[in-house]
């Protein structure tokens, strides 16, 4: 045998040894890929919630009480005063369809209240709103199921 045939015999002996290489090469990039992607998302969550997961959990709380009054207790106590804005116009609209009531002791927020027109909000103390629904508990009467 000549060194060119020695050469093809050792080229197809090995061509099943670089075939698994090259898929353990692309396997690894992904496993890196996969792992990168994951520590960006790590990296995210340890900062906490994002602007946009506040809008979108709000959101969905307010889709999904359409025509019941809710009670949002200080909502925004974790959120920068960046996506605020946001957050309080999307709870300002979200009471054009149902009462809502929002919490809060927060004066940017008492602030922002204070500001809207008549037809959109209303600030008014904690205790007004305790009178008001101890008044209509004792005008509802007893209720269904209780003797």
């Amino acid at each position: 045998l000549d060194v060119a045939d020695e050469l093809e015999a050792l080229a197809g002996a090995m061509s099943a040894d670089v075939a698994r290489s090259d898929a353990a090469v692309d396997a690894a990039a992904q496993e890196h890929r996969e792992a990168d992607a994951a520590h960006r998302m790590a990296s995210q969550m340890a900062r906490g919630p994002q602007h946009d997961d506040f809008l979108e959990a709000l959101t969905h709380l307010l889709e999904g009480h359409q025509g019941e009054v809710l009670v949002l207790d200080d909502p925004l106590s974790a959120v920068g005063s960046g996506p605020r804005e946001d957050l309080l116009q999307l709870i300002a609209a979200g009471s054009a369809n149902r009462p809502l009531i929002l919490l809060t002791d927060d004066p940017d927020v008492l602030g922002w209240a204070i500001e809207q027109p008549a037809d959109v909000a209303a600030a008014v103390p904690a205790g007004a709103l305790v009178s008001d629904v101890t008044h209509l508990s004792s005008c509802a009467g007893p209720r269904a199921g209780r003797s």
